[in-house]
């Protein structure tokens, strides 16, 4: 079985933070994209859980890295 890849919309928000958490808590499932709206202070900084994964907007070339948008 292989990973189910997951971005987060609003990954700064408070949902998006439980969901985040969730995801890192959860086998089978990693996160792919943490997505921020447009000059976000948090753009390009690393997601919580996730330091090898940094905040971006949401793209195109983000969705072909990703199964599943929440």
């Amino acid at each position: 079985m292989s990973t189910i890849k997951i971005a987060v919309n609003g990954a700064v928000g408070r949902m998006g933070q439980q969901i985040i958490q969730v995801i890192h808590d959860t086998d089978g499932v990693t996160l792919s994209s943490g997505f921020e709206r447009e000059g976000s202070p948090y753009l390009g900084h690393p997601v919580t859980n996730f330091p090898e994964i940094n905040y971006e907007t949401y793209s195109d070339e983000a969705l072909k890295k990703t199964d599943v948008v929440i």
